[in-house]
């Protein structure tokens, strides 16, 4: 080997160490490398506790016009297998970064084949090449090619130490301690390497751990092994669920048909550590974070082991360290990174993150990263994931995952009961819930479903305050909670806070760290006294803290008690002036723009907003309408339809016209605008007409209702002939589920408005279906033959659409029923019966 080549050859030798080095961190039995064994065969050897070679390595480098081939392979593990008999324990790895040629890809088979029990190829080449090689040994060895060169490697390594760092402000300290950990670790592998003695080649797993620790602390991490396990379970036992147990349902293609019992009402703890991924969604206040923890403590019970992350904390390349800060909230149990790390490769664990959709698209996309290749992973803890926003949920994962879309079901009116009945602790009689409950919902309408809204509004009405929308029910409870705590001034307080948290809005989050808290109400304070208010710092976080609508979580987290009070807060913000609401609305604004409605009503702006942002609120906005028809109504309304339009048709001719003291509606008939008096026969002749009312975003949501009407009730296909032979069933199938597939991609299309046609997909879900179909395929009548079958996404072509069913099958199944449940059904009517559903749960309401 030549200088330059020499040069290169240890440097790769080098990196690679350091990445052994850092494996060191992740083996239980690990305690010491060594970097150039006494013998010439291995340049890396990993030692257990008790002084056994476990691990023993070879790097190689070579130029990319070569290639690796039988002699020089088969040498190499002539050498190994000579040396392996005195190591019963250790494995060995071949590693470069050059590839392999046709004779070496054989001796990579051979050893593939001896791990099966296969000994013949290898006895072969062992002939062929007059060597040596003991299968039994041989069986330990891996060949590992293609691998990255000397900067890929330290790159790489850079992830690697910020995953195991024990503790880290941010992101930028975790890059920068990276790189320079790295550093250090290169330089120490490269100073001992060059000793001569043996045992001065020695670096042990606490030198490493103190390196990894803070400067001024060593941090003693425990492992992940069974009694941290069983300390993680007490802890949670321990505890005891609170509020009223809810339930989960399907949501998107998952619940749309088939006797399956994923359609029906479930608790998350029954599906937790299945072969699907569950993605539980809902709005704010939905109760999915007392679901979860609810989950995580009966699966505690029952010795199965749930550790539920909070996304906000997230820091990138550190999920490691984020699972760890979770499985020491209960109690804290001594666990760092490297548990964390440990516990996500451990098939018993489940993982539960919370928060997904509400973290910035920056931390999202780390995670997603994270996420993805702990996914494909040989051994990883099984998953979870949670938020507000369904679509966000799936991105986060590989397209061919098989995943359970669900939300929190709907309270009914006993669980409104239970909670009034828990949060009173028996003091009222069953009457007075009664009467509580019912001007609750009164009030609050469809938002009584939501079990935060519910609680607030049970709280205050049976204190005698009174409320007629959630806006208000709130500010009942921020202004009574705040005379509580003594201040005056809340008014201008709520406002306050209400800037800070409309500003962490608009970034994505509602919650910071200390630093930025104080910088945010900085800025609020300014705008307050520009506005003529005497406030300060001081008094916005005294009043935030002291109220308890504000506080500090683990990680030096400081957000709102939940976060449809930082949606309020933004609001009052808002509907005061003192914020300006974002140019662009994105789905995680829809709660604050809410408010907003209820505390300010809809001016003409908001409502060409919200009909170009969010045009699924349309519906829900329109019912806080209530005006008088005027002729500016025409030009809001036209605005308004150009904005939910599909893109590939004309937006409609609209006109307005009077007529017997009324104002009517004509949608593509003679005219067009604000007419006047007129007649029906002078404008509408056979055209759609109706009654103007309540407003401009009321009249167009009806115009926009009428057309998705039309557009998903058109001509049918058909449903199939029957079959008759199993040949015919499998056609069958395939041809149902490629037309329901198009059928709903079409739909999608012709009715999402422009920009939400991803929004309108992902509220569908997987739209192809996969089928098991039962052995018996000599049976009679094909129509009754069983079958089994999930939804998929339509560029998974992994797998065939038609496959026999196992004798077992795995959970991935989410349906089950006959061959005649899909011959007797025209799929793009069932296409249009998932969009028509899809639709209403994105409107949080039956609009269609």
């Amino acid at each position: 080997m030549g200088g330059v080549d020499a040069s290169a050859g240890f440097a790769y030798q080098h990196a690679q160490a350091v990445h052994r080095l850092l494996d060191l961190a992740e083996l239980h039995d690990g305690d010491y490398l060594r970097v150039e064994a006494a013998n010439d065969v291995v340049d890396v050897e990993i030692f257990a506790t008790d002084d056994r070679l476990v691990h023993a390595a070879q790097y190689k480098i070579r130029d990319r016009r070569y290639t690796w081939g039988e002699a020089e392979l088969v040498d190499e593990l002539a050498r190994w297998s000579a040396l392996a008999v005195a190591c019963p324990d250790a494995q060995y790895e071949f590693v470069t970064d050059g590839r392999l040629g046709p004779t070496g890809r054989k001796v990579q088979a051979a050893l593939e084949a001896v791990r099966a029990g296969q000994n013949t190829a290898l006895a072969e080449l062992a002939q062929s090449r007059q060597a040596s090689l003991d299968p039994v040994q041989c069986a330990r060895a891996w060949i590992v090619a293609d691998t990255p060169g000397f900067d890929q490697l330290l790159a790489n390594a850079i992830d690697r130490v910020i995953a195991l760092l024990p503790t880290v402000s941010g992101q930028l300290e975790a890059e920068e301690r990276g790189t320079q950990l790295v550093h250090e670790l290169l330089r120490i592998v490269v100073q001992r390497s060059g000793d001569l003695d043996p045992e001065a080649r020695v670096i042990t797993k606490t030198e490493l751990n103190v390196l990894l620790s803070s400067r001024s602390e060593y941090v003693a991490s425990e492992s992940w092994s069974t009694d941290l396990k069983n300390e993680f379970i007490q802890a949670l036992r321990q505890e005891t669920p609170e509020g009223v147990e809810l339930r989960c349902e399907a949501t998107g293609t998952g619940a749309q048909v088939g006797d399956s019992p994923s359609n029906r009402a479930c608790s998350l703890a029954d599906i937790i550590g299945a072969a699907l991924i569950p993605l539980l969604s809902g709005p704010s206040g939905s109760g999915k974070s007392t679901v979860i923890r609810r989950a995580q403590i009966i699966a505690a019970r029952h010795q199965k082991i749930v550790i539920v992350v909070d996304a906000e904390a997230y820091i990138p390349k550190r999920l490691g360290s984020l699972v760890a800060q979770a499985i020491n909230t209960s109690r804290f149990l001594g666990a760092y990174s490297t548990t964390g790390l440990s516990a996500l490769r451990d098939p018993e664990v489940t993982v539960i993150i919370d928060g997904v959709s509400e973290i910035p698209p920056e931390e999202r996309s780390a995670l997603k990263n994270e996420l993805r290749q702990l996914l494909a992973s040989d051994a990883r803890a099984s998953l979870v994931l949670a938020g507000r926003d369904s679509t966000i949920l799936q991105s986060m994962l590989p397209r061919h995952s098989p995943t359970h879309p669900m939300m929190v079901e709907r309270l009914c009116r006993a669980q409104r009961l239970e909670i009034l009945s828990t949060a009173s602790h028996g003091a009222l009689s069953p009457d007075i819930e009664r009467q509580i409950t019912a001007r609750v919902e009164h009030a609050l309408k469809g938002a009584a479903d939501n079990p935060q809204l519910f609680a607030v509004g049970a709280a205050l009405i049976a204190s005698g305050y009174k409320f007629n929308n959630p806006a208000s029910m709130y500010r009942q409870h921020v202004h009574s909670r705040a005379q509580d705590c003594g201040y005056s001034n809340i008014t201008v307080l709520e406002v306050g806070l209400g800037v800070a948290f409309a500003a962490l809005a608009d970034s994505g989050r509602r919650y910071c760290d200390s630093f930025e808290w104080t910088e945010q109400l900085n800025s609020a304070v300014r705008a307050l006294r520009d506005d003529g208010h005497d406030i300060t710092t001081s008094d916005l976080r005294e009043f935030g803290f002291e109220s308890g609508f504000v506080h500090r979580s683990g990680g030096d987290l400081v957000r709102a008690v939940h976060d449809s009070f930082a949606d309020y807060f933004a609001a009052v913000a808002h509907a005061r002036g003192v914020a300006r609401i974002p140019r662009k609305l994105k789905s995680r604004d829809t709660a604050r723009v809410r408010f907003l409605i209820e505390l300010a009503g809809l001016t003409r702006s908001l409502s060409i907003q919200i009909s170009s942002d969010l045009p699924f609120l349309i519906p829900e906005a329109a019912e806080r309408e209530d005006l008088q028809p005027e002729e500016a109504w025409y030009e809001t309304t036209k605005a308004i339809l150009s904005n939910v339009w599909p893109s590939a048709t004309e937006a409609p001719c609209v006109a307005f016209w009077n007529a017997a003291d009324s104002c009517f509606v004509t949608v593509n008939g003679n005219s067009s605008g604000w007419l006047g008096e007129c007649t029906y026969s002078e404008v509408a002749t056979d055209a759609y007409t109706f009654e103007a009312a309540n407003g401009p975003l009321s009249v167009a949501a009806r115009i926009w209702r009428h057309k998705l009407h039309i557009e998903l009730d058109r001509a049918r296909q058909g449903t199939a002939s029957v079959p008759r032979t199993h040949e015919e069933t499998v056609t069958a199938l395939e041809n149902f589920s490629d037309a329901l597939a198009s059928a709903s991609h079409k739909l999608t299309r012709e009715i999402a408005p422009p920009g939400q046609t991803e929004v309108l997909a992902g509220a569908v879900g997987p739209c192809r279906i996969e089928f098991a179909l039962d052995s018996n395929r000599d049976a009679a009548d094909q129509r009754n033959r069983g079958v089994l079958f999930r939804y998929v996404n339509d560029q998974d072509h992994s797998h065939s659409a038609v496959q026999e069913m196992e004798l077992n099958p795995d959970g991935t199944w989410t349906g089950q029923g006959c061959v005649d449940s899909f011959l007797d059904e025209d799929p793009s009517r069932r296409a249009s019966t998932m969009t028509i559903q899809s639709v209403n749960r994105l409107t949080n309401r039956i609009w269609l």
